[in-house]
């Protein structure tokens, strides 16, 4: 028996009918008097309603929290002060007292100080009553030289000395009057031919000038040309021949060297801190001071001339003088 197509198929195919189409079935209003299913697209999921919950709860606590820090810091800032009112009232005694001792002490340091100012000008009313009693005693002791017989005046003439090295030593202030005078009584005794009298009344002059220098102030502002200090016994200028004036050397500052003076003329010159020495030669010295130095030179008419120029504020030294000649030149 033959078979149609369509009755092959119909044994193998089955036929599946579907009452509607693919997909959410529409809504629809439930029946009179009956209570609607749940429908998450008509009132929402559980999350939905959750999410406004926990919201409102988190608000509701940080306000809670916001309450509860302002409470705190309020009762801290109360405790601080109430702290700071307690440590005032336990301090504040003791502070006021500290400031009224310190107040006390600060009166007797200015009442000490007015004291130590008293004191100061005390002391140095004693020192120039002292400078002045020194320089009459000196004086006194030249004029007994003056009118004595050779060796008494040496004598004079020596303790007068003692006075000068204890005066240059001790730093008592000295007027430029003092040291003119003296150094015009002394060589007026000097040209005595009597040999002992020279040798005591150079030896003064030389104590003098060396006592002139130590008291004269180094200047503020001096520009040194020349400073041997870090070469010791160096020579500032080199002298070629003491015997004539080989050169001139003017306006400039010599520090801490040694400086022979014979051969040249000084004009305007400072020598501070050296050692001078001076061997009898030609010479000449205008404007030029001597501060904090020392002395050398051989007891002579040229050397003698040299320590009166050093002790006093004579302007001008020149040997051999003009129309003299010394000997030996």
């Amino acid at each position: 028996m033959q078979t149609t197509a369509s009755e092959q198929l119909s044994e193998f195919c089955e036929v599946i009918v579907f009452p509607a189409y693919m997909g959410t079935p529409a809504s629809s209003a439930p029946p009179p008097g009956q209570q609607p299913p749940w429908n998450p697209h008509w009132y929402g999921n559980l999350a939905q309603w959750i999410a406004p919950l926990i919201t409102l709860l988190i608000g509701i606590i940080m306000v809670f929290l916001q309450v509860h820090y302002r409470n705190v810091d309020s009762a801290a800032k109360s405790s601080d002060e109430h702290t700071n009112s307690l440590i005032d009232a336990k301090l504040t005694p003791p502070v006021r007292e500290i400031n009224a001792s310190v107040t006390s002490i600060i009166g007797d340091i200015g009442k000490l100080d007015t004291r130590i100012k008293n004191l100061e000008k005390a002391v140095q009313t004693l020192a120039d009553n002292q400078s002045k009693e020194t320089q009459k005693i000196i004086k006194r002791l030249l004029d007994a030289a003056a009118n004595s017989s050779p060796t008494t005046s040496a004598k004079l003439l020596n303790t007068a000395a003692s006075l000068i090295v204890v005066a240059r030593n001790e730093q008592i202030p000295a007027e430029g009057d003092f040291f003119r005078n003296v150094s015009d009584k002394l060589g007026r005794i000097n040209k005595d031919n009597n040999p002992e009298l020279q040798t005591a009344s150079f030896s003064m002059q030389y104590d003098l000038a060396e006592y002139r220098s130590s008291l004269i102030p180094v200047p503020s502002f001096i520009n040194i040309t020349v400073n041997c200090e870090s070469i010791l016994g160096a020579e500032a200028y080199q002298v070629r021949n003491p015997k004539i004036l080989a050169t001139t050397i003017s306006d400039g500052a010599v520090a801490n060297c040694f400086q022979q003076l014979d051969g040249a003329a000084w004009i305007n010159m400072t020598f501070i801190n050296s050692d001078i020495f001076y061997s009898g030669g030609a010479i000449v010295l205008k404007n030029v001071k001597f501060i904090h130095c020392k002395f050398e030179t051989y007891q002579s008419e040229a050397g003698f001339g040299l320590l009166q120029y050093a002790a006093s504020d004579k302007m001008e030294f020149e040997y051999p003088r003009k129309n003299h000649k010394s000997p030996g030149l």
